[in-house]
Order: C-alpha cells, then structure tokens, then sequence
C-alpha cells in the first residue's frame, strides 16, 4: 500500500470517527433527572428583534409530563418565561414520549445561561453567554448545550 494511500485512509478514519461523536454525544452530559426529559436539540430564529428559541425533548424513563406544573424558561438576569406554543408528541398506548417547547425572547435573555425548569427538576439549555449570530428567518440548529 502507498503511503498516500495509507494517509487517506487515516483521514477518513479519523474524520468518520468525529462525525459518529457528533452524531451520537448527547445534548448535556448530565441532565437533570427530576425532569423526567432530556433535551434533543434546539434551534434558534432571528424574528426582527426578537428570538424564536425552539427546545425539543424526548422522554428518558417512564414518568410522563406532569401537566399541572408550569413550564418555565429561566434566564441569567433571574426571568422566568412561559412557552408562547407546546407540542405534545405520543399517544394514549405509550403517553407523551417528546415534547416541544417555543420561548418569544429578546436579545437581552442571552447574558448567561439559559435553564428550563420542568417538571421538578431543571435541564440545562445553554452554557454560554452573547447572543449567537443568527440570520434573520433562518433557523440555527444546535445539538449540544455549549452555544
């Protein structure tokens, strides 16, 4: 074998390896287990001035969502905001397997970690602080929490 050939080879083992990790690495290392949930992703769209934030989460276990307590999205600066829309994903046989959140936020929401408390228990959305760069009307996608 060349070693050309052998180089090429490496590369694309190390660049498939990278690939699988970014595939499969869960969205936090340690997700809060009084929320029954984990995140699966989340995205973000420029609207003017304001931010869409999407969440989406899957179930982890059997506890369902418990519908009575509120869902809230809590903010460095100590605010506690309500999902604009939720989206209840499963049905009757296995209960609500994922579910999907939508904050309305402002570019000042952005000055530190983000959390959401759900359930008992609290998931971490965002590790970092400043606002990403988004285009106006095109969704950001994020797979982990450090954004």
């Amino acid at each position: 074998m060349k070693r050309r050939t052998l180089l090429l080879l490496l590369a694309l083992g190390v660049s498939v390896i990278f690939a699988a990790w970014q595939w499969f690495r869960p969205y936090d290392w340690s997700p809060g287990k009084a929320a029954r949930y984990q995140v699966v992703h989340t995205s973000l769209t420029r609207d003017h001035s304001y931010l869409w934030l999407n969440v989406f989460l899957e179930r982890k276990g059997d506890s369902d969502h418990d519908l009575t307590k509120p869902v809230l999205l809590l903010t460095a600066d100590g605010r506690e905001l309500e999902p604009a829309e939720t989206t209840l994903g499963g049905d009757e046989k296995r209960g609500t397997e994922s579910l999907g959140f939508r904050f309305w936020l402002q570019d000042g929401d952005f000055t530190g970690p983000v959390k959401l408390r759900l359930n008992e228990g609290e998931l971490i959305i965002r590790k970092q602080s400043g606002v990403p760069g988004v285009n106006n009307g095109t969704p950001r996608y994020f797979t982990t929490s450090n954004w």
